[in-house]
Order: C-alpha cells, then structure tokens, then sequence
C-alpha cells in the first residue's frame, strides 16, 4: 500500500492578452479521437538519452531527464518495497523489467515536449533545511518562444508540482497547452 502520487500543474504563459486561448484535445494512448496536429501529443519516447538530474528530498529520490525534462525514477525512502523490505519501494524507473516513468511537454506548434532537449540549471538538488525546492529545465520554442519548466517539490508530501512558464518574445500569437502522460511497460505489476 504505497502512498499515492500527486502532481499538480499549472500553465503560466505571457502570451499577449489578446491571443485566443483555443480548446485542444489530448486522445488517450490508442484513442482514434481526432484531434489538430497542435493538439496532438507527440509520439512516445521509451529510452532518454540526455542528462540525468538528482533530486533529494526528505521523502523521496527523484531522477530527471535533461531529454524531454522527464520524471524518470521515484523512490520512496521511507516505504519498503514489498519484495525486499530492506530496501526502498521504487515507484518509477527505465528498467526494461519494470519500465514506468512521466512525460510532459506543451502542445501547440514549435513548443517544447517531451522529445525536446531542456537544459537544467544544476546536475544534484538536495531539499536540505529547506521546506521547497525548485527544479528548472529550460527549452527554447520556435518563433522566440522561451519555457521553463519547474518541478516543485514540499517537505513533508509526496506530491510534487510541474508548472511552465512560457514567454512568447516573438510576434505570433500562441495557444499553450500542458499535456502529462506516463509511459510504461506492458509487464504485469
């Protein structure tokens, strides 16, 4: 009985007041929902090849990914797994036995996704005294789009925040929309 998971998210853009905000649709992994191509989740990463980013927290042991600014593993530090009550319950990892881990990205023409290169600020975060801690990935859009990606993390919770920040420098209007989606192995639990 492991603790669940919350993420929350938030958009934050500073698009121009006057740009329409247009309603867009995410189908479901196999879904033959039709949707815009602006409104389609990009096809599904299985393996990152980018930099590995530590977080500590007082509950967790996180992995992020520089390639997409993935979750790539969770462990939970004061949960033991059921299998060897020695050790740490692992929630998420890119284990081939045991593939599970979270996507996120924006939907909307030249925006970053979880396909994207992001650039982080530091390699190892540790929470220490602190009661939040913050995790930037940054990426570049087309057309003088600029977005931040920030993982926010509480002490004392298990929950985790993603939100984006998007800076539209250029003269196009644009219609961001956060998507998440987790991508796993088709392995029984």
């Amino acid at each position: 009985n492991a603790p669940k998971a919350v993420a929350s998210a938030g958009v934050r853009s500073s698009v121009p007041a006057a740009t329409p905000v247009a309603p867009s649709s995410v189908p479901a992994s196999g879904s033959s929902a039709a949707a815009t191509p602006q409104s389609t989740v990009p096809p599904v990463a299985s393996a990152a090849a980018g930099q590995a980013i530590k977080v500590r927290t007082d509950l967790m042991e996180v992995e992020l990914n520089t390639q997409g600014g993935d979750i790539r593993k969770v462990t939970l530090l004061q949960v033991s797994s059921a299998k060897d009550r020695a050790k740490p319950l692992t929630l998420l990892e890119p284990d081939a036995k045991h593939f599970y881990v979270v996507q996120t990205g924006l939907l909307g023409e030249g925006l970053p996704t979880h396909l994207s290169a992001w650039t982080a600020e530091q390699t190892d975060y540790a929470m220490g005294s602190q009661d939040r801690l913050e995790v930037r990935f940054k990426a570049a859009g087309s057309q003088g789009v600029e977005v931040t990606k920030t993982y926010v993390f509480h002490r004392g919770t298990y929950a985790m925040e993603v939100v984006f920040d998007v800076a539209n420098k250029g003269t196009s209007p644009i219609s961001p929309t956060g998507y998440f989606q987790f991508l796993r192995d088709g392995n029984p639990p």
